[in-house]
């Protein structure tokens, strides 16, 4: 988690890096990801709920696959498989992601999300 400038702002942001030499470990590696992912809206709205009244605000961004150099390994067709998955078609740049930080710590403009996972592909 990374605090932001204002002391009563907690905003999320991470990612995932993996390195696997066969599809098994591939299918692994995504699997245990997606379950942490998973409890990353859990986690966020439960220390919301415990902080928020000391005016503390929990939030996290969950922008999806972005284009970093870090997945330069990534198989071709797992990225033709995810881009299908995603409600843009796409994957994201950091650009694209960077802004909903800067609102997340902003005042006035971070002062109403308590709780919140903010991406654009809906938490389930």
């Amino acid at each position: 988690m990374v605090l932001a400038d204002r002391a009563e702002s907690v905003i999320g942001a991470g990612g995932l890096v993996f390195e696997a030499t066969d599809e098994q470990q591939v299918a692994d590696t995504v699997a245990a990801a997606t379950a942490v992912l998973d409890h990353i809206g859990i986690l966020t709205k439960s220390l919301a709920l415990e902080v928020s009244s000391r005016e503390v605000l929990v939030n996290a961004i969950a922008p999806g696959p972005i284009e970093t150099p870090l997945p330069v390994g990534i198989d071709e067709a797992w990225r033709i498989t995810k881009c299908a998955e995603l409600p843009l078609g796409r994957i994201g740049t950091a650009d694209e992601a960077a802004p909903t930080a800067v609102l997340l710590a902003s005042d006035p403009g971070g002062n109403l999300f308590v709780g919140q996972v903010l991406g654009p592909t809906p938490m389930t």
